[in-house]
């Protein structure tokens, strides 16, 4: 199916490398030079800032979900501001409005995010792809848990399929504009 909607979840810790910085303003800047829209957790800080604001830097059309408990830390420079009740509201829209699911590295909601999203996939409520970007190796332990899961048989080796793992942004560009091209002419065929 096409990508039009990329759904963005990372930090928003502001003390973090500077490496994971760059790589979110390189994603931000590069969606938005594609075309995609962006919706992502609402934050001005961190990770989450880094987006938002080398997205608007280049044209880019995003869109922030923050929970109303948040709302004080909302980025409200972004083309839409949505404040809801619930952080489950909040990852509810973010999953069910986009295309395609992409994680930065970031704490524990992140974590939450990543892990939330494989389940939903493999539920069937969502049919995203979902991509990790292991900047620096930050997601090492997790896919090494996820691994851990398939090969002490608490999940099919199937389901490995559920995400895909690249190293940058670029890479993760790449993948999604081929995928889309495969996609074109796939259609065409038919």
């Amino acid at each position: 199916m096409p990508i039009r909607k990329v759904c963005v979840f990372c930090a928003s810790s502001t003390d973090c490398d500077d490496l994971y910085f760059k790589e979110a303003s390189a994603l931000g800047q590069s969606l938005a030079r594609e075309g995609y829209e962006i919706i992502y957790g609402g934050g001005k800080v961190g990770l989450m800032g880094a987006v938002a604001q080398s997205a608007l830097s280049e044209g880019g059309k995003i869109t922030g979900v923050v929970p109303s408990f948040l709302q004080s830390l909302g980025n409200y420079g972004i083309t839409e501001l949505r404040v809801v009740k619930s952080l489950s509201e909040r990852k509810s829209i973010m999953l069910n409005e986009t295309d395609c699911i992409v994680a930065l590295p970031g704490g524990v909601g992140t974590l939450d995010e990543i892990l939330e999203s494989i389940t939903w996939k493999l539920l069937g409520l969502i049919d995203s792809p979902i991509y990790i970007i292991n900047t620096n190796n930050f997601f090492e332990p997790l896919l090494k848990m996820l691994n851990k899961t398939i090969s002490e048989k608490f999940m099919n080796e199937k389901y490995h399929t559920l995400w895909k793992v690249v190293s940058s942004a670029e890479d993760f560009i790449s993948d999604i504009n081929n995928s889309i091209l495969q996609y074109q002419r796939t259609s065409n065929l038919v």
